[in-house]
């Protein structure tokens, strides 16, 4: 499978605005390779990244929307998580 970056950043890295940048950029291309007669390949190959962009486009801004940015994950601390299947510590015997 490929991996689409801009500017060095893969496709899935890219927040809502560098999405909509990139998006602007194929379709500039998209206009200059049918300007130029490109073949119908190269134009179809570029409409597939142009709805892969707007994919990504469209799920950064249902996370802005619910006002995540998508990096929470990365930041979250599960050391208050229930951990399930994880050996309770055996009970202290009192010694009387």
């Amino acid at each position: 499978m490929f991996e689409l970056n801009w500017h060095g950043k893969p496709l899935h890295e890219l927040d809502y605005e560098e999405s909509v940048e990139f998006e602007k950029e194929i379709m500039k291309r998209m206009l200059s390779a049918d300007r130029h007669r490109m073949s119908d390949q190269i134009i179809e190959q570029l409409k597939s990244y142009l709805e892969y962009v707007k994919i990504h486009k469209e799920e950064q801004l249902q996370l802005y929307n619910m006002g995540l940015t998508g990096k929470e994950e990365k930041e979250h601390d599960d050391s208050y998580s229930l951990i399930i299947g994880e050996p309770m510590p055996e009970p202290e015997e009192d010694e009387d």
